[in-house]
């Protein structure tokens, strides 16, 4: 049965995203797994505004 949560091709994207623009702040792809897609959106969001 598949894990609840994010999948993890999503976890590598976003990590390698968050890296690409300097902010190597998750270390391990787990700690993404934590987070919920509605925080993630708004890291983004918060990121690109900025």
């Amino acid at each position: 049965m598949p894990e609840p949560g994010l999948p993890e091709s999503f976890n590598v994207l976003m990590h390698a995203e968050l890296k690409g623009l300097g902010l190597d702040v998750i270390r391990r792809i787990s700690t993404v797994k934590c987070l919920s897609t509605r925080v993630l959106r708004q890291i983004i969001f918060s990121i690109y505004v900025l």
